[in-house]
């Protein structure tokens, strides 16, 4: 599986739409930058600054240079545990481009947990994008305790885990952008056919949706999934599925009697 940077996991959710062809529900992350400049002691001044500044989906639109993130990461994850709730958001936005992911590992994982959805949000792109094998269950427990269909829909693919299967067979029953997503996220793990599918209607168009998202039309690849869950996948995929309902008993794609129909 192709490394993606880190850093631009929190861009939001890229929808894997209709006709093979990708379209994105973004939220575009200002880039940070080593050559900027900006005291190292000026977290707390970026976030206050933050607190007024435009927003883009979650992120403020504010230039963020990698040394102020890097050296004062304890002052925003201090903001993240315990700040009032915009600050705490901007500063999870923050952390989201700390130049090493991987130093903040720990940090992600306990708020994988976390009673804010944001940085439930940051914290589970970040994970993702670290594509660390231990890390794919805690993941899953997080998205059962606090559901988020499009966001597990599209990054539960990155660990490249064939566990994933039947999590995303049953996102494809949710409806909407989430069965697009998951049925895009399907074709890319290990085992599962690439599928594709032409839009339902051909003369559809994508819908601009309130934020700047924009939602492809509803295509066949969904009922792509379903059927080639019905004959093939389910089968193939017994032991994934024993361990899925063990963690999730209501699994409609991996109950006894009651698989996805065609």
């Amino acid at each position: 599986m192709p490394h993606r940077d880190p850093r631009l996991l929190a861009l939001g959710l890229v929808m894997l739409g209709g006709c093979g062809s990708p379209a994105s529900s973004e939220q575009t992350l200002p880039q940070t930058s080593a050559s900027s400049t900006a005291p190292a002691s000026d977290a707390a001044a970026w976030l206050d600054r933050a607190a007024t500044s435009p927003h883009n989906g979650f992120n403020p639109t504010l230039d963020l240079p990698d040394a102020l993130v890097a050296t004062e990461s304890a002052t925003f994850e201090d903001a993240v545990l315990h700040a009032p709730t915009q600050r705490r958001r901007d500063a999870a936005s923050a952390l989201a481009r700390h130049p090493d992911p991987a130093a903040l590992r720990t940090f992600w994982l306990a708020q994988l947990e976390s009673d804010d959805e944001v940085v439930r949000f940051f914290a589970r792109t970040s994970i993702a994008g670290l594509h660390q094998p231990e890390d794919f269950e805690p993941f899953v427990r997080s998205a059962r305790a606090h559901p988020d269909d499009n966001t597990v829909a599209v990054r539960i693919r990155d660990f490249g885990d064939r566990r994933a299967v039947p999590v995303l067979v049953d996102l494809v029953e949710v409806g909407g952008l989430a069965s697009e997503n998951a049925a895009g996220s399907l074709g890319m793990l290990p085992g599962v056919p690439a599928l594709t599918g032409e839009p339902v209607d051909p003369a559809a168009s994508a819908t601009h949706l309130p934020g700047g998202a924009w939602e492809a039309p509803p295509s066949t690849r969904v009922p792509a999934y379903r059927r080639w869950w019905s004959e093939t996948g389910r089968a193939a995929f017994q032991a994934e599925c024993a361990w899925w309902i063990a963690l999730s008993p209501e699994s409609r794609a991996c109950a006894a009697t009651n698989a996805p129909s065609p």
